[in-house]
């Protein structure tokens, strides 16, 4: 939930209401990992004493990227068609940053010049 802060500049009203909806997500993708991390441990010989339920991770089971990677290698028709949409995004966020670095320069100029 850090990053809702910073893209509202610290307003906490927008950072609430933004992360409303990453807490739900957050937690429908660590309940759905459960399986896969009990699964993992059980494999491993992990057991927590007088506990036979599942395992879940509120900390690291939810991140969504993850979660996406995760089902991408698995297979996930769904998750594999996420790819171009990724893709140019992460075109996009390049482009945009060039264009500000480039705006940076030229500013920095201007105050030199005067």
């Amino acid at each position: 939930i850090v990053m809702p802060v910073v893209a509202t500049n610290g307003n906490i009203f927008r950072t609430f209401i933004i992360g409303i909806p990453l807490i739900v997500a957050h937690l429908y993708i660590a309940s759905f990992m459960a399986g896969t991390f009990t699964t993992l441990a059980a494999g491993a010989g992990f057991k927590f004493p007088g506990y036979d339920g599942v395992i879940t991770s509120f900390l690291d089971g939810g991140l969504a990227i993850r979660f996406w990677l995760f089902e991408t290698f698995k297979g996930n028709i769904v998750a594999l068609c996420f790819i171009p949409a990724v893709l140019l995004f992460l075109f996009f966020a390049r482009l945009i940053s060039k264009k500000n670095e480039k705006n940076l320069a030229e500013e920095e100029t201007n105050n030199e010049i005067e």
